[in-house]
């Protein structure tokens, strides 16, 4: 089921939960890219990316996860993290494959990759590739790794007690317009519950324990100066994937949001990541 409440769209998953979504169409489609966003975040960040890929012939899909931007959900809480994975399942049955008939491909950023790589190991047959953007397999803050196992003990007596998501903007990039709009941005989340740090660290682990089951072409990508997502977890996964057609591309001076950089390195990135599409369209 759709609705729509001004200019914005939502569908509804299966435990009544309606999620905001965006589509921006490419005329000359050569394939769609699903991006799935990471904590905190919204998709309507995304505008100025699905623009640039729509002008490459990429039809651009994304949707507010539950509990974020404009979609329903207690803010920054999750029972489970496999609401993730079926609300991206959903997206992709009632929304996606019927407004397009072209290659599928899903684009994950930080905590939406762990969505991307769990979603893929339930269904990775409908997949043309995989896109796998500053994943946070390892987490390079050692409060924040502590502070895990923390939750973990929390979870028990109190999920829905919140704790800081400890994102500072200035690690996102090096161009103040982003970091001043992340700043001022009335949609961010920046405290999620102790329950969800516990469902974050699981997936995060079953990911690692199974990735010799993901078989689709995938596309690692990550910051060097990333302070938020330590690389050694892109290098794991990079070593652990089943699939034998995979990329890893390391950044020197990017940090976490690849494609939110000043403008040459930002072109650079979308550069290689349309010459790795380009070349799995076919």
């Amino acid at each position: 089921m759709i609705k729509t409440e001004s200019e914005n769209v939502f569908f509804k998953t299966p435990d009544n939960i309606y999620l905001h979504f965006k589509i921006t169409p490419s005329v000359a489609s050569k394939a769609a890219v699903i991006f799935v966003h990471g904590v905190g975040e919204h998709i309507e960040r995304y505008d100025a990316i699905f623009n640039a890929f729509a002008n490459q012939g990429y039809s651009c899909f994304g949707f507010d996860q539950r509990g974020f931007g404009l979609s329903e959900g207690e803010r920054g809480h999750i029972d489970s993290f496999s609401e993730y994975v079926e609300d991206l399942a959903q997206f992709i049955d009632a929304i996606v494959t019927r407004k397009t008939k072209t290659p599928v491909f899903l684009f994950g950023h930080s905590m939406g990759s762990i969505v991307v790589l769990s979603y893929a190991l339930r269904y990775a047959s409908t997949l043309r590739g995989l896109l796998i953007f500053s994943c946070p397999l390892i987490l390079d803050n050692w409060f924040s790794n502590v502070g895990e196992y923390a939750a973990i003990a929390l979870s028990a007596i109190a999920p829905r007690l919140k704790t800081s998501t400890l994102i500072n903007p200035q690690d996102l990039s090096d161009d103040p317009s982003i970091i001043k709009a992340f700043r001022d941005d009335p949609l961010i989340v920046d405290k999620v519950s102790v329950n969800w740090l516990r469902e974050f660290k699981l997936a995060r682990e079953n990911i690692l324990l199974h990735a010799e089951r993901i078989i689709t072409p995938t596309l690692i990508c990550h910051g060097k100066e990333d302070r938020i997502a330590a690389i050694k977890g892109p290098k794991l996964l990079y070593e652990k994937l089943g699939s034998d057609d995979k990329s890893l591309i390391v950044y020197d001076a990017l940090k976490h949001e690849l494609l939110n950089h000043l403008p040459i390195e930002q072109l650079n990135v979308l550069t290689q990541t349309f010459g790795w599409l380009d070349r799995h369209c076919i």
